[in-house]
């Protein structure tokens, strides 16, 4: 894992979004896995408001996730 800290008072569970998506980008797999975890429900839901099938939704949504990993 990289040497990535997040600037005070934050923690990977409560860092802004775009923090953690920094982090992830940089290889901390730690924060790449919460911002899935918080994410990827919001993620879906417009995936399936897109693709009206939850199956492509599913798909659309982890392929997002891969893209930004």
């Amino acid at each position: 894992m990289p040497n990535s800290t997040l600037p005070a008072p934050y923690t990977v569970n409560d860092a802004p979004p775009t923090d953690m998506l920094a982090l992830a980008r940089a290889g901390d797999d730690r924060s790449f896995g919460e911002l899935v975890t918080r994410l990827q429900p919001r993620v879906f839901r417009w995936a399936l408001t897109y693709a009206r099938d939850p199956d492509e939704a599913d798909e659309i949504a982890q392929q997002t996730f891969v893209l930004i990993h």
